[in-house]
């Protein structure tokens, strides 16, 4: 009887020690099949596939990204994010905010992972930073919490600046409302008056800004968002044509097309983070136990020729805090 019970006993820890072994056997070879949804940007794309290699995971040998991108088209998302639950994609990478929106609602079960998420929890994405909860995690990128600090920033360039334009689009719904009301707590705050100007596509452009000139806004400050990312030239040039200093809460892509500054979360930093959390995905970790990391790398660009074209002296305190200088 202990002879029998003995090996019943082994049989057990056997079973035990050597299940996972069989379950990552039966998954060796597996190409996995990452839903991308959202735009795509090719610095941002590049720093993500090098990040999964460094984590052992080879773009076209065990995994492969089908793309879902909606390009200057934000109405086609929820269909896009549909499509990918359709498909059975092992989980999906939202790039924003609305991309997550959609990919939450076409989907409880598939794990999703995002970037670029001013609030996840005050968006309902998950429960807390903490414990997400639910099948998404990702990497916030705190923007709404910076609204502020972009408007002292422009403020600071702009001696004097009395009254500034806030260029937003109010498509994005609740989440254009929450920025909308902390970018008006911040110019309480700093005394400044913010004229609120929305521009909801590229046909809108002319008006927002003939808006802002007969509003004698001495400076504007744009939330880079989806479709304003598509077309960066035209809308730095309104602001150079009518004279209008701008500071961006997004991408250093902005700056570089000629935007005074930008501030905002080092971009390619969020998308390693997200790589960190797609490996630990892969290998079996629940999104639901997985934290929402938050931004530790901030960058901050002024573009100089920008100044000088708009005939602004940048102070020496703002230059010797800018993480990069554009001469």
């Amino acid at each position: 009887m202990k002879h029998k019970t003995f090996l019943l006993f082994a049989v057990l820890v056997i079973g035990l020690l050597c299940g996972p072994l069989a379950a990552n056997a039966e998954k060796e070879g597996k190409v996995y099949r990452i839903g991308w949804l959202g735009p795509t940007y090719r610095v941002f794309d590049k720093v993500l596939v090098e990040e999964l290699r460094k984590l052992g995971w080879v773009k076209g040998e065990n995994f492969v990204i089908e793309y879902q991108a909606w390009g200057c088209k934000p109405d086609q998302i929820p269909a896009l994010a549909a499509e990918l639950a359709r498909h059975k994609v092992d989980f999906i990478f939202a790039v924003h905010t609305t991309d997550t929106f959609a990919a939450k609602n076409a989907t409880s079960k598939i794990p999703i992972v995002f970037t670029m998420v001013g609030d996840p929890v005050g968006y309902g994405f998950v429960s807390s930073l903490a414990r997400p909860g639910g099948n998404v995690t990702g990497v916030s990128s705190n923007l709404i919490e910076i609204t502020g600090k972009a408007l002292q920033l422009l403020k600071e360039a702009v001696l004097g600046a009395s009254r500034i334009a806030y260029l937003h689009n109010p498509a994005r719904g609740q989440l254009a409302h929450q920025f909308l009301e902390k970018m008006q707590s911040a110019a309480q705050t700093l005394d400044v008056k913010l004229q609120s100007v929305q521009a909801k596509d590229p046909k809108d452009f002319d008006a927002a800004f003939k808006a802002m000139v007969e509003g004698q806004a001495q400076g504007l400050v744009v939330l880079s968002s989806p479709p304003y990312n598509s077309y960066v030239s035209q809308i730095v040039d309104l602001a150079l044509k009518n004279n209008l200093p701008m500071i961006v809460l997004g991408p250093t892509y902005w700056p570089r097309a000629g935007a005074l500054m930008s501030y905002a979360p080092e971009y390619p930093h969020q998308y390693r983070s997200a790589a960190h959390l797609i490996d630990k995905i892969l290998r079996g970790a629940k999104p639901a136990d997985l934290p929402v990391e938050l931004p530790t790398l901030y960058e901050f660009v002024i573009n100089l020729k920008t100044a000088e074209a708009l005939g602004l002296e940048i102070p020496e305190s703002l230059l010797i805090r800018a993480s990069e200088v554009i001469e």
